[in-house]
């Protein structure tokens, strides 16, 4: 279990499998945001191991917002590249309408985001009929940007981690660093990309239901 936030977690769980319904062909989605490097990945495979071993069923999947970055060869089209991560980025449009899709019970292959090779790998996340739970997770999923703004209502339970900044500071220049940038290199990417959206992301918490800080 996450260490920081024990009793969330459970709690949550509960709260999630009080309120989902097997039998119905729509799924429960559940949205969990943050600024980059609050552990918003981590809270989610949390999240879903317990949920299942709750269930003692395989009923969540995690569909993860990053798997909708916009492919490297584009972003160096666009000019893109060095803002990676950025809100214009991403291919919201083909990430709502996949989450719709999800929500009202299809059952489809998903795009994912390697940390690896640094790019999207389509067609590598399976969403399954026995997946009637969904956790999503990423940094703007309550946005009120346009093109973003329909998120949240699509989303059941929304879940924002609020973590001091000089924490995600420190996770992000670790990641950075083990992903192949020089400390310069990670520095600089959280001076002019991570810590800009931090700010921005801080300002959507006002829509989530859960605020949890760790």
């Amino acid at each position: 279990m996450d260490k920081r936030f024990p009793n969330d977690l459970e709690c949550i769980a509960e709260t999630i499998l009080s309120k989902v319904n097997i039998n119905i062909s729509n799924r429960f989605i559940v949205g969990i945001a943050g600024g980059p490097g609050s552990g918003k990945s981590t809270f989610a495979v949390k999240l879903k191991e317990l949920i299942n071993s709750k269930a003692k069923s395989d009923l969540t999947q995690i569909f993860p917002m990053d798997g909708f970055h916009r492919k490297n060869i584009e972003l160096e089209r666009s000019g893109l590249l060095s803002v990676k991560g950025a809100p214009e980025t991403f291919d919201v449009e083909a990430y709502l309408s996949m989450l719709n899709r999800i929500k009202l019970g299809e059952n489809l292959k998903a795009p994912i985001y390697s940390r690896e090779t640094h790019d999207v790998i389509d067609n590598a996340l399976s969403i399954e009929p026995h997946h009637k739970i969904i956790i999503t997770e990423g940094n703007y999923l309550f946005a009120d940007m346009e093109g973003w703004c329909d998120i949240k209502d699509t989303i059941d339970l929304k879940i924002f981690l609020e973590v001091e900044r000089d924490v995600c500071e420190k996770r992000l220049l670790e990641r950075h660093m083990s992903g192949g940038k020089t400390e310069a290199e990670a520095l600089e990417k959280i001076k002019r990309v991570d810590m800009k959206n931090f700010v921005l992301i801080a300002q959507t918490s006002k829509y989530a239901d859960e605020v949890l800080t760790g």
